[in-house]
Formats: C-alpha cells, structure tokens, sequence
C-alpha cells in the first residue's frame, strides 16, 4: 500500500478532482478525504462525548476505590509466575 497526499479544491457542487503522477498503479484505489471542520477545534474526543451521555448510575454499585482494591486482590492470588 502506498500514500499520496495532495491538495485539492472542493467546488461548490460538492466535486472532488485529483490527478495523479504519471507513475501511480492503476487499478482500484481506497480515497481518504480529510478538510477542515465548520465548526471549529473541538474540546473533546468521541470518546468524551460518549463518556458524557452515559447515564449516572443510580443502581449502586462499587466505588472505584473498591474496585481497585478487588482488582489488587485478585492479583495477589496470581503468584510470581
């Protein structure tokens, strides 16, 4: 696999044309198209905004004081293998 970055326009008609160096395979090809966001740098990643809409579990459940010592817990019982 190989990559070639080039810059390129995108008109108004939402159309793309690339041409590529003469000594480019033919044959099928994966495109990537990468531009600049309209709304601007964002604070936070998917995974932020994922953690973010998460509901508040209201069921209970452990701490994470609690689960970190259980996790140490179990360790201990693996030995020095």
């Amino acid at each position: 696999m190989q990559a070639i970055e080039l810059s390129a326009h995108i008109s108004p008609d939402h159309e793309l044309r690339i041409t590529l160096p003469a000594d480019t395979a033919t044959g099928s090809a994966r495109v990537i198209v990468l531009f600049e966001s309209a709304e601007g740098a964002r604070t936070g990643g998917n995974l932020d905004n994922f953690l973010d809409r998460l509901p508040i579990n209201t069921a209970g459940g452990i701490s994470h004081a609690q689960a970190v010592e259980r996790v140490a817990t179990e360790r201990a019982t693996w030995g020095d293998e």
